[in-house]
């Protein structure tokens, strides 16, 4: 009597692995294909830069966030204490990344306005970059205020109340 022996119940019949061989030969030579010539392969298009505003966020003691233009010092927007969660929740992934690469603060953030109306907020330090319209019209509102130097004046009129000069 003849026994198979147990290795030769185990192996793969070599069909499939010439199937599979073939498989990812063509899936290489498509793709460098696709690289090459560009057939098949979409792309974003280049957007290019409409105006940009260099923020600084400030936590106050109150639990709001001021947030002011870091050329001109003046106000760009403030978040209340208990509202604007998404806001808060990308500045403090940005911070907390700066701290653990020991950035100093200071370091003013980038508002991005493209051509194709989109916003993003930049970090020059850290090169992180968040694509704001991603997360909904509301949240995406909060920054497109914080662009709008006509909105910052309003804000700046109706909130800082004004300091003594005891």
């Amino acid at each position: 009597m003849s026994r198979k022996n147990d290795s030769d119940q185990d192996q793969i019949p070599r069909p499939v692995l010439y199937a599979a061989a073939a498989l990812v030969a063509l899936t290489i030579i498509l793709s460098a294909f696709g690289r090459y010539t560009g057939v098949g392969v979409s792309s974003t298009p280049e957007a290019t830069v409409v105006a940009t505003r260099d923020l600084l966020f400030t936590d106050r003691a109150d639990g709001s966030i001021l947030v002011t233009d870091a050329d001109s010092g003046q106000v760009a927007y403030i978040a209340e204490p208990g509202t604007n969660g998404f806001l808060r929740g990308v500045m403090r992934g940005i911070a907390r990344i700066r701290k653990l690469e020991k950035i100093s603060p200071e370091i003013p953030y980038r508002l991005v306005q493209w051509h194709n109306g989109r916003l993003s907020i930049v970090d020059p330090a850290t090169g992180w970059d968040v694509k704001l319209e991603l997360f909904g019209p509301d949240n995406y509102g909060v920054f497109v205020r914080m662009m709008d130097r006509k909105f910052a004046q309003l804000e700046d009129q109706a909130r800082i109340p004004e300091r003594s000069t005891r």
